[in-house]
C-alpha cells in the first residue's frame, strides 16, 4: 500500500528564494531530500557531513533519514512544521554562509549513548548517499558487471535496513 503524501507550500523561503516544501506521510514531515539535492547542486558538496546535518537538525528535533530532513509530528503540528523550517534555514547557513574554518573547527566532547548511535547511523547514512549515488551512475555500473551491481543493490538494502534499526534505537532512547 503506498501511503498518501501531502504537500505543504510554507511562507519561509530557503537560499534559492524558494518557498521551502515539506511533505507529510503518516506521523512525519520530511523535506523530501531537497535539502541534500540543493547541497549537490549549490554548495562545495564536501561540506555536506551527515554528521554535521544531523547535529544541526538535532537541534530542533529533527533527524537525517538516509538523505532526507524529516520530524515525527508530535500534538503541535504548527511546532513541527517550524522546527524543520529552522532545520532546514540552520543547515542551509552551515552549508553556504559560515565560513568553513568556523564550522569546522568544533571542539570534541564526550559523547552520549544516543550521540554515539546518531553518529553511527550518520556515517552509515553517508555511505548509503554514496552508494545510491554510484548506483545511479550507469557508465559506472556498466564497467562491474551484472553480478557486482545486484550485490551492490543487496548491500544498499541491508545498509537500509541496519540505518533504520539504528533509528529505532535512538528513538528508544530519547524515550
Amino acid at each position: 500500500m503506498i501511503e498518501e503524501r501531502l504537500r505543504f507550500t510554507t511562507n519561509a523561503l530557503n537560499r534559492l528564494g524558494e518557498n521551502i516544501e515539506l511533505l507529510q506521510y503518516g506521523n512525519k514531515f520530511t523535506d523530501g531530500a531537497y535539502t541534500f539535492y540543493c547541497a549537490t547542486k549549490c554548495a562545495d558538496f564536501d561540506r555536506w557531513s551527515s554528521e554535521k546535518i544531523n547535529a544541526i537538525a538535532a537541534l530542533y528535533g529533527c533527524e537525517l533519514n538516509d538523505i532526507e530532513l524529516s520530524k515525527k509530528l508530535d500534538d503541535d503540528f504548527e511546532k513541527a512544521k517550524i522546527a524543520m523550517i529552522q532545520a532546514i534555514t540552520a543547515i542551509e547557513t552551515y552549508l553556504y554562509l559560515v565560513p568553513e574554518d568556523e564550522a569546522d573547527n568544533e571542539e570534541k566532547t564526550d559523547t552520549s549513548m544516543v550521540e554515539k548511535v546518531r553518529k553511527e547511523k550518520a556515517d552509515l547514512d553517508e555511505k548509503i548517499m554514496k552508494l545510491k549515488i554510484f548506483l545511479d551512475d550507469d557508465e559506472k555500473l556498466s564497467n562491474i558487471g551484472k553480478e557486482q551491481v545486484r550485490l551492490l543493490r543487496c548491500q544498499l538494502e541491508t545498509m537500509e535496513k541496519y540505518s533504520d534499526i539504528l533509528w529505532a534505537r535512538i528513538d528508544d532512547l530519547e524515550d
